[in-house]
């Protein structure tokens, strides 16, 4: 069983276009406090089963909470649709991760005081209301992003995700402008 009272640290959810914004945040909170997702690609995801059960024995085991870099096209890809779906999961083996979005100064939308919902990550989208994924504008300000970490952890296990929505089958068309409801 995991260990509550671990230390914070977090896997990255990141579209290609946005890895400078990863980059910043590895150097903001530290190599050893991040678990970098971009490294897979969409051939890993072809078999969705193993693919997750790997994530979750894998990259997210000592992780806590879930940090989903959310740039203009982000919301198309079925990776991180697989990332934030496996950071969900709740069983023996591994409690599920807070999640946290963080808008990227790339959106129009990027300190706008609202964002656009139709091109949020699905699935990242479907646990705003309730609560369980809160979602901030970038900052680039450690005691921040560690703060939110602190809450989102806390609210992990009060709050139950919504985990209906199926997995995206493939990525949505690069020409997509917005996921339809």
């Amino acid at each position: 069983m995991e260990n509550e009272n671990k230390p914070l640290k977090a896997f990255v959810c990141c579209f290609d276009d946005d890895k400078a914004y990863e980059e910043k945040l590895q150097a903001l909170l530290g190599e050893e406090n991040i678990v970098l997702g971009s490294k897979f690609k969409d051939a890993d995801t072809k078999d969705v089963k193993a693919f997750m059960k790997s994530l979750r024995e894998g990259e997210l085991k000592d992780t806590n909470v879930t940090i989903v870099l959310i740039g203009e096209n982000t919301w198309k890809r079925k990776l991180i649709d697989l990332e934030v779906l496996a950071s969900m999961q709740d069983d023996p083996a591994k409690k599920r991760n807070g999640i946290i979005g963080l808008i990227l100064p790339s959106r129009p939308d990027y300190q706008k005081g609202h964002f656009y919902r139709y091109t949020i990550p699905q699935r990242v989208y479907d646990n705003y209301p309730n609560g369980y994924v809160k979602i901030y504008n970038w900052k680039e300000d450690a005691g921040f992003v560690k703060r939110i970490m602190a809450k989102s952890v806390e609210r992990k296990d009060m709050l139950v995700p919504n985990l209906d929505r199926a997995p995206y089958s493939k990525n949505k068309a690069p020409t997509a402008k917005k996921w339809d409801k």
